[in-house]
């Protein structure tokens, strides 16, 4: 979860799965983070990014209906 900057370009981030936009700030389900796609999201953030781990549930939701 993150507050996007101006210059974010979320089509530069290979393994987006789902994006979800909720007022200014912005879910990203990412396949395979690994530490240089943590550090072009937190390159994309206006602060700190929030990252949470999801459970089997929201990683099966996030493969069938997310939204690319």
């Amino acid at each position: 979860v993150l507050n996007p900057s101006d210059k974010a370009d979320f089509s530069q981030l290979p393994g987006v799965i789902d994006v979800f936009q909720s007022g200014q700030n912005i879910s990203l389900t990412i396949e395979d983070c690994d530490q240089k796609k943590r550090q072009i999201i937190e390159s994309f953030s206006e602060n700190a990014a929030q990252e949470t781990a999801l459970n089997l549930d929201e990683i099966f939701e996030a493969y069938v209906i997310g939204n690319r």
